[in-house]
């Protein structure tokens, strides 16, 4: 699989440049970056996609949304899907892609940790059943003292999936008062060196189920973003999320089972 890297020379530009060069399958294609001056160990590298006439398989962009025009009319051009993990988009960033994923296949993931993505649909299922049962139901979201925003892009996307199956919740960010029926509490910590700790909690008065996701290495979000990667360039066009790549596992898994019945 041939990757291009938007935003190549950023943190998570190099982390997806060192995955690649651990699996001899994968290889960059060529890299985006506006601090680009020369090439890097051999790989072709651009600032500014005009004029880039070198084929990928797919684009990972981990640039700016600033960049997002130029993106979508490059993959446009020359037919390449796209692993979004660039976040801030504007209204009409996020029209641009819509409107692009209808030609071409798009991935579009805040949060490329596929164990992030996972809590985020076992939240979404668990609070299907639970609110039903009058359960209350929690988020807390643990990050670095440096992190300005808060709560972070993944507890608010894990609160998204919780209202799309209990719209009735009304959500209070950072609690300090009694709890009253049909709220829900997303809370944000800020602390040292942690990575990014989301929790998601069920409580009656009889027990507590709660769920936990911790990233313990920034790699995994590279990782995650190669997973992605391998997983749109094989999709029709459309506009996708990490979930799919999960429920798309489970129809092989429901195929498999009933080929060995």
């Amino acid at each position: 699989m041939k990757i291009a890297i938007s935003g190549i020379l950023g943190r998570m530009g190099k982390l997806i440049q060192e995955c690649i060069l651990e699996n001899d399958k994968n290889e960059i294609a060529f890299g985006i970056d506006k601090n680009a001056k020369e090439p890097i160990d051999n790989i072709l590298l651009s600032y500014t996609w005009n004029g880039v006439n070198k084929d990928a398989d797919v684009i990972i962009d981990f640039s700016s949304h600033d960049a997002t025009k130029d993106l979508i009319n490059f993959a446009l051009r020359n037919k390449t899907p796209i692993v979004i993990g660039t976040t801030g988009q504007t209204t009409e960033d996020l029209m641009l892609i819509h409107n692009a994923s209808k030609k071409i296949p798009i991935i579009l993931c805040p949060n490329t940790s596929l164990g992030a993505n996972y809590l985020i649909d076992l939240a979404k299922s668990g609070s299907d059943y639970f609110s039903k049962l009058n359960y209350e139901i929690d988020i807390l979201e643990t990050h670095h003292s440096n992190k300005k925003d808060a709560p972070s892009g993944t507890a608010l996307a894990i609160l998204n999936s919780i209202l799309s199956v209990a719209p009735s919740l009304r959500p209070v960010f950072n609690q300090e008062k009694t709890k009253e029926k049909n709220e829900i509490s997303v809370c944000s910590r800020r602390i040292g060196g942690i990575i990014g700790k989301h929790e998601v909690s069920f409580a009656s008065n009889g027990e507590i189920i709660t769920i936990q996701h911790e990233v313990l290495d920034r790699k995994i979000f590279a990782h995650g973003a190669i997973e992605c990667a391998k997983f749109i360039i094989k999709q029709p066009p459309g506009l996708y999320k990490p979930s799919d790549i999960f429920n798309e596992n489970k129809q092989k898994s429901v195929k498999n089972l009933t080929h060995y019945q």
